[in-house]
């Protein structure tokens, strides 16, 4: 019997190099989201909220159609600000959790599969953590393990 799907669309990114600038939504996922991500418009915004120690952070970031193409990408000055404040490095990756209406839970895992900037004082918060990330991590190494296959 399959387990329930997440009604929530997700999709992840691996940090490569020129991040900073901008970051490259998958066309696959803006294909699925047309109604939004396929506006006669050149840019939209997006509201990207990660969780922190002091909570959860809201971060308005323009999301722009790259000149003929029909990829979009994060990008602007808001997206460097997120990149800067989340000390985002090459080699990690996003997660990135569609809410609806351009609104993404965004989950950062840095080197070591586990997820960036949460507390690490409180043991019990942290091993329910340690265990949803040896499921992620489990997961995504896996499907780098049949990317590379092919």
């Amino acid at each position: 019997m399959a387990t329930p799907r997440s009604h929530n669309p997700h999709f992840f990114k691996v940090l490569m190099q020129g991040f900073k600038q901008n970051l490259v939504v998958p066309p696959a996922f803006a294909n699925e989201q047309k109604e939004l991500m396929m506006s006669k418009h050149e840019k939209e915004i997006a509201f990207l909220r990660t969780r922190k120690i002091n909570g959860d952070n809201l971060w308005k970031v323009e999301v722009s159609r790259r000149r003929d193409d029909d990829e979009w990408c994060f990008a602007g000055d808001n997206w460097s600000e997120f990149v800067k404040y989340h000390d985002l490095k090459l080699g990690e990756f996003l997660v990135f959790e569609h809410t609806g209406d351009l609104i993404f839970n965004v989950f950062i895992y840095d080197h070591t599969f586990c997820e960036k900037g949460l507390p690490r004082t409180h043991t019990h918060t942290r091993r329910k953590l340690m265990i949803s990330s040896q499921l992620k991590s489990s997961c995504l190494l896996f499907l780098f393990y049949c990317l590379k296959k092919f």
